[in-house]
């Protein structure tokens, strides 16, 4: 939860992203085009954040928008049981190229 509201919807709508996880002063973020500098620097820069691109199925990160953004709003519940590295491998492995990372 904490990790979608750093990402506004517009953004993440405009640049085609979805956060993934966050470490520290790092971003990961899923993308349809890891190679776009704009769409990096207008999240860096909103974000205060170093971002790292991820390569990613467009299809799905469109899913995840429309799952975790405002067209859902019971998108996260107070006792919702999806623990954040539950949360972040399912990103992961859900719609990353190249799978889970372990």
């Amino acid at each position: 939860e904490e990790i979608v509201k750093l990402v506004p919807e517009t953004i993440a709508r405009k640049n085609m992203l979805f956060p993934v996880a966050r470490e520290g002063n790092t971003q990961k973020v899923a993308m349809g085009d890891p190679a776009n500098i704009f769409s990096i620097d207008d999240l860096r820069i909103t974000t205060n954040l170093e971002i790292i691109p991820l390569l990613a199925d467009e299809e799905k990160i469109f899913s995840y928008i429309d799952k975790y953004y405002s067209n859902n709003p019971n998108r996260f519940k107070k006792n919702d049981d999806i623990k954040k590295q539950d949360y972040i491998k399912a990103h992961q492995c859900g719609f990353l190229y190249g799978g889970c990372e372990n």
